[in-house]
């Protein structure tokens, strides 16, 4: 009888262990399953959302964490909502320093060569050096007071093969010496004679008596022509050097 009734008092303390404060989750899917039914019934982080239980007034207001979706689910109104706990973005922080300067890249292979360039069509083609003098008496004649030697005038010219002309002329005597240049393109006005304007003045009182020396390419001809309103009249003087006095080297 003794071992008898302990048998039956180990029997009936197995079958009433009580489950207090205990946690209870639904399996996903598993069969005999059941939801919480109240807060003390299951974990305030829960692995998926199929876990969470009815939302009634057991468990109004009360906040679990999923954590399938990293979401926070508050039960409001008979919904389980999830809820944004973040709070709103922070201001941009300031600009960092700016880092140091890199190392110099590696030099780049050198690239091909430049095709050849289409061969030049301006070079040039005539030298031409003319030099005459004035004589004292040929210019006395026209109003002019120059030196008892004369004034030698000479011209000298460049011509390219475009047309293009640069012309030079120079005036000397014992006391002065003036010159002057000028560049001509070939569609230019005056390309064809290329004069040049010097100022000297050897007519009346000091007023900047000029000159415009020329010459025709054609005959060979240079013409110098004084410009002075102390002359009267139309105010100029011309005079002309025959061909004889220039040579011409042609390239």
């Amino acid at each position: 009888m003794r071992i008898l009734f302990l048998v039956l008092l180990a029997t009936s303390a197995c079958g009433s262990v009580v489950h207090q404060g205990a946690t209870s989750k639904a399996s996903d899917g598993a069969a005999g399953s059941t939801a919480p039914t109240k807060a003390s019934d299951y974990s305030v982080a829960l692995s998926d959302e199929s876990q969470l239980p009815s939302c009634d007034s057991a468990h109004d207001k009360e906040l679990v964490y999923i954590t399938s979706t990293q979401k926070f689910e508050t039960c409001q109104s008979g919904n389980w909502t999830v809820i944004n706990v973040a709070g709103s973005a922070g201001a941009a922080g300031p600009a960092g320093a700016a880092g140091a300067a890199g190392p110099a890249g590696a030099t780049g292979a050198a690239g091909p060569a430049g095709a050849t360039g289409q061969a030049g069509t301006s070079k040039f083609t005539a030298s031409i050096h003319c030099q005459g003098t004035l004589a004292q008496s040929t210019a006395t004649s026209a109003g002019l007071s120059i030196p008892a030697g004369g004034l030698p005038i000479v011209y000298n010219a460049a011509v390219m093969t475009n047309g293009d002309v640069f012309a030079q002329s120079s005036i000397a005597s014992a006391v002065i010496q003036v010159s002057g240049s000028a560049f001509y393109a070939s569609s230019q006005n005056g390309a064809a004679t290329g004069s040049v304007i010097m100022t000297d003045d050897w007519a009346g009182g000091v007023n900047y008596g000029w000159w415009n020396v020329s010459l025709n390419r054609s005959s060979g001809i240079v013409t110098a022509v004084y410009n002075d309103g102390d002359l009267g009249g139309s105010g100029t003087a011309t005079f002309t050097f025959p061909s004889s006095g220039c040579s011409i080297n042609n390239y």
